[in-house]
């Protein structure tokens, strides 16, 4: 990775953090006053963040299709009131309890050669 490059990315993240704590501070007095009508722009602009984040990595289509598809599948969960929270602790942990799980398997696999 070249030095400018590098300064662009941590300069680019050190300013999206920055917008993202001030807007979270603003965003949060708004909803505290608990004026329905203002629920529509931190949406708006949550969605905006969204698409802006998962295009800044490898900048492909793809990366857009896979969030409206989580979206989409997100969305008929709520629909069907199934929470969401139990598929993405299971989405995110998965790979790291299979690779514990097969660090434990190659043990016993060896002490089992052994004895």
């Amino acid at each position: 990775m070249k030095h400018g490059s590098l300064v662009w990315v941590t300069g680019g993240a050190l300013s999206a953090s920055i917008f993202c704590c001030s807007y979270g501070l603003l965003s949060e007095q708004i909803l505290r006053q608990g004026h329905s009508s203002t629920l529509q722009v931190p949406c708006a602009s949550c969605h905006a963040l969204i698409v802006g984040g998962a295009t800044t990595t490898k900048n492909t289509p793809l990366d857009l299709v896979v969030v409206l598809v989580f979206g989409i599948f997100g969305y008929l969960m709520l629909r069907q009131q199934y929470p969401p929270v139990p598929f993405i602790l299971g989405f995110i942990l998965a790979p790291i309890v299979e690779e514990i799980s097969s660090f434990f398997v190659n043990l016993l696999a060896a002490l089992s050669h052994i004895l």
